[in-house]
């Protein structure tokens, strides 16, 4: 158990903002002015990623939005939905993100390219002292095409106030695997007085994420290594060895190389970067050939993947054969600040 601290200058109260490491790359520009719900809908789709409206939504409903200026897609989603009312449904994995009519006001926080909202309050009270414990669930989202590896299990408060004073926070330093596009995480207090009738909290939790997915093609039907460099970042180099043709298998070989100052991961964390990671053949014919098994190798300057494919599914003669392997762009680790101000308790 540790007491809620006062703020940080340097989470909260510095002039000027870094630099996100990472940054979407759809752009949206809402109406400037007075408009409406159906124009600003429009924009979304314009930027070439729709938002689906549910619920009584009236499209000629009048706005203001401000000032017309191009942001990041969650940006002007949250922009968006907290002056219309709205509250922001993220499903399929945030591949689809809705927009629903909502008569609750939605206590959320925007830093950069995570959204952090408060979404349930439960409480368990102790009869005789009067004295309750309470739980905040916070759920974190952010942009699909984001690769998060990884996530704090629960956030670190700068301050957990109450409405009649502050309160004590009961937490675990953890981090968590994440593949989705969100994270739940859950804050308890174990020390909330009967008469609290809200609860504010600012604080922070650690992210590493890369920026992008990205696929690399390469010739399969050369007899020498060939090597690129990712088109995004520019950090990480990708190796292709020749494939190797045994007597009961093929070997696809990738051999991943990244900066020296690169995101350090635990030894049983390591494998957490290549999670996603893909490779597949691809035929002549437009037909993918797709590795049964593969295998991970690492050494202090490089790591190995070794994709193994039935031995009869590749040719001795792979001309006009490609090998497609994809694999995260570098990899940031950066803290994503909230404020979330008078989360009502039961």
């Amino acid at each position: 158990m540790r007491f809620a601290l006062l703020l940080s200058v340097g989470l909260f109260g510095s002039s000027a903002a870094a630099e996100p490491p990472i940054r979407s790359k759809i752009l949206v520009s809402l109406p400037a002015g007075e408009t409406t719900v159906g124009d600003a809908t429009a924009a979304f789709a314009k930027a070439g990623r729709p938002l689906v409206l549910t619920g009584e939504w009236d499209a000629n409903r009048k706005l203001t939005l401000g000032q017309e200026s191009p942001e990041t897609y969650l940006a002007a989603l949250h922009r968006f939905a907290r002056i219309s009312g709205g509250r922001i449904a993220w499903e399929e994995r945030g591949n689809v993100l809705k927009l629903a009519t909502s008569t609750a006001p939605t206590i959320a926080s925007l830093d950069g390219e995570f959204r952090t909202v408060a979404t349930e309050v439960t409480a368990r009270r102790n009869l005789e002292s009067g004295r309750g414990t309470v739980e905040v669930t916070l759920i974190c989202h952010w942009e699909p095409s984001f690769c998060v590896v990884r996530i704090d299990g629960e956030a670190t408060l700068m301050s957990a106030t109450l409405d009649v004073g502050k309160t004590t926070h009961s937490a675990a330093n953890t981090k968590t695997a994440t593949r989705d596009s969100s994270y739940s995480m859950t804050l308890r207090f174990p020390d909330v007085p009967r008469e609290a009738k809200t609860i504010s909290l600012q604080g922070s939790y650690t992210v590493t994420a890369a920026q992008a997915m990205q696929t690399v093609t390469f010739d399969a039907g050369k007899s020498e290594a060939q090597t690129t460099r990712g088109p995004l970042d520019g950090e990480v180099s990708v190796k292709f060895l020749p494939l190797r043709l045994l007597p009961d298998r093929c070997e696809g070989i990738v051999e991943l190389t990244y900066p020296t100052n690169s995101v350090e991961f635990e030894s049983f964390e390591s494998a957490l970067r290549f999670t996603r990671n893909r490779f597949a053949l691809i035929r002549p014919d437009g037909k993918t050939i797709a590795p049964i098994n593969d295998n991970l190798r690492e050494d202090p300057t490089k790591t190995t993947l070794v994709y193994r494919f039935p031995a009869s599914a590749v040719p001795k003669d792979r001309s006009g054969w490609k090998a497609v392997a994809t694999t995260p762009t570098r990899f940031h680790e950066f803290p994503v600040t909230f404020d979330l101000p008078g989360i009502p308790l039961p």
